[in-house]
C-alpha cells in the first residue's frame, strides 16, 4: 500500500476556466476562457430557449485564449447562454448557464416576484436616466424612494416586513411602470 493522488481533484479535467455573459444594450458579450484545449474537438456557444438549446456559434480552438462572441438581438427578459465543449472522444462538457437581462429602451423589468425577505429585488432597464422607484406598503405609506442609477439596480428587502408592497417608477411627473411585489 502507498499514498495516491486523486487526479480528478488536480484541475486536469478543467476545460472551462471561466465563462461570462455581459449585457450591453441589445447585445450580449459572451467570453469563454478555456483551461486547456487538449482533446477538444469543438466549442459551441448555446442560447437556452424554451423550445430547446440553440447553437449560436461554434469554433474549433487553436490555442488557449479568450474566445469572444457578441450575440444580438436579445429577447425581452432573461436570455440564458452556456458553453458546450465536445471532446474528440464524443464526450460533452457543459458550462454553468449565464444570464443576461434585457429590457427595451424605456421599459423596466422588476423581479423576482415573489421575493424572500432578505433577498434583493432587481430593477433592470436599458437606459437609466432620472427615474425614481417608490415602494409603498399595503396601507399606502411610502417605504422607500430610490433613484435608478444603473441598468441593474438592487433593492434590499431585509428591512421590509413580510407582505404585499406596491411599486411605482416615475420620471418627473410621469408614471412609467407600476406593480406589486410579495415579500415572503
Amino acid at each position: 500500500k502507498s499514498y495516491a493522488i486523486n487526479y480528478t481533484l488536480q484541475g486536469a479535467a478543467c476545460y472551462i476556466n471561466s465563462f461570462l455573459a455581459e449585457g450591453n444594450g441589445n447585445m450580449a458579450k459572451l467570453t469563454l476562457t478555456p483551461g486547456t484545449i487538449y482533446k477538444i474537438d469543438s466549442i459551441v456557444f448555446e442560447k437556452i430557449e424554451p423550445a430547446g438549446n440553440v447553437a449560436i456559434y461554434s469554433l474549433q480552438p487553436l490555442q488557449v485564449q479568450p474566445y469572444i462572441y457578441n450575440y444580438t438581438p436579445l429577447t425581452k427578459g432573461i436570455n440564458i447562454f452556456r458553453i458546450k465543449i465536445i471532446l474528440k472522444s464524443g464526450e460533452i462538457i457543459y458550462s454553468q448557464p449565464e444570464s443576461v437581462f434585457y429590457s427595451q429602451p424605456g421599459e423596466f423589468i422588476v423581479f423576482p416576484v415573489p421575493v424572500s425577505r432578505g433577498a434583493d429585488i432587481m430593477v433592470n432597464t436599458t437606459i437609466p436616466g432620472g427615474q425614481v422607484i417608490c415602494m409603498f406598503n399595503a396601507e399606502g405609506a411610502l417605504i422607500l424612494q430610490k433613484e435608478i442609477q444603473s441598468t441593474s439596480e438592487h433593492i434590499k428587502t431585509s428591512s421590509f416586513q413580510k407582505g404585499i408592497y406596491f411599486y411605482r417608477i416615475t420620471k418627473g411627473p410621469d408614471k412609467i411602470k407600476s406593480g406589486k411585489i410579495l415579500i415572503l
